[in-house]
């Protein structure tokens, strides 16, 4: 019986070491592993919600009274709790936000998407996609909490209730609003699109005899979502499969697939035209214009005026892993 323990004893330290050995190496040699993605990143805020059985799925960014805030979503790992949307100013307390709908129950659908136009911010998750004012998230700052001096809970809770909600044809992985300030032709696009992993079974076969993709976005026009409270669809996109995230900024497109616990990757593209004819478009190799490979389990995608965004679940509760990896930040993304 001795022996026995001691045995398991020796594999469970020899289990800690190689894992201390492992997080030492990929902290040390990370910027050789991903050089691409350092030479580009930038730390910008915390990732918040970490600790408390929060997975960060998507994130956005607001300008408020001359101060940035970033606004994240995603679910619980408890599935009867409601899914959250974080709110992050700087380095203050971290606030959450649960989401009601008009018959005044807390929202428990995984949100996959998050983004901000106008007055509005818009949450996806499930099929549908949710319209809240902004104004409630700001009205629910307390006095207490614009002290910073203040000593507040370590999580500090609130509500805010859904003003509209659409069905959507996609489950809505991926939501952009893309506010083009460039010409008065083309209408302000809501980018809605999902996460497919069946292109082998269901896929199109794009470009050559062996690339099939299988995920699709469609862009909506966000004043007729606004004003009208309809979906027009102006166009739709065929791309790659595993998409979590995208974002455009001067006809670039960039889309973040992550593969699991092995990498993530960040694809560049370059966009002829913005699409707004009703056509379908397939968004393939033809356009690609760099691969970016970056740290495990990247999650979502958003431009914030200045540079794109991401941010990564890894240092969630759920996998862990990322808790000693340095992947408890928001970080901005240079890309050219």
């Amino acid at each position: 019986m001795k022996k026995a323990l001691k045995i398991v004893l020796i594999v469970i330290v020899c289990l800690v070491a190689l894992l201390g050995l492992f997080i030492l190496g990929y902290n040390v040699f990370k910027r050789a592993i991903y050089p691409e993605y350092y030479r580009i990143q930038t730390d910008l805020a915390p990732n918040q919600g970490l600790g408390d059985g929060y997975v960060p799925q998507d994130l956005t960014s607001y300008k408020y009274n001359d101060n940035l805030i970033y606004f994240t979503c995603g679910y619980m790992t408890s599935k009867d709790k409601p899914s959250r949307i974080y709110m992050i100013r700087d380095n203050e307390k971290e606030k959450y936000f649960e989401l009601k709908d008009k018959n005044d129950e807390y929202i428990t659908t995984e949100f996959a998407g998050i983004t901000i136009y106008d007055k509005y911010l818009f949450v996806a998750g499930g099929q549908q996609l949710y319209m809240i004012s902004l104004e409630q998230f700001f009205n629910s700052i307390t006095e207490e909490e614009k002290n910073l001096e203040t000593t507040l809970t370590d999580v500090y809770g609130d509500y805010v209730t859904v003003n509209n909600s659409f069905n959507l044809q996609v489950s809505g992985d991926c939501l952009f609003a893309y506010d083009n300030a460039t010409t008065s032709k083309i209408d302000d696009l809501l980018f809605i699109g999902d996460y497919v992993d069946d292109s082998k079974d269901n896929g199109i076969l794009v470009n050559d005899d062996t690339t099939y993709y299988s995920a699709k976005v469609r862009s909506y026009s966000l004043s007729d979502l606004i004003y009208n409270e309809t979906l027009t669809l102006k166009a739709s996109y065929i791309i790659r499969d595993k998409v979590s995230g995208l974002a455009i900024h001067n006809n670039k497109l960039v889309l973040v697939s992550d593969a699991g616990f092995l990498a993530s990757y960040f694809y560049v593209y370059d966009l002829p035209k913005t699409f707004d004819d009703g056509n379908t478009y397939y968004i393939d190799d033809r356009y690609l214009k760099e691969t970016i490979k970056g740290p495990m389990l990247a999650a979502g995608l958003d431009y914030n005026g200045e540079m794109f965004i991401s941010l990564f679940n890894s240092a969630s509760n759920k996998y862990i892993i990322g808790k000693f990896l340095s992947a408890n930040k928001i970080v901005g993304l240079k890309i050219e």
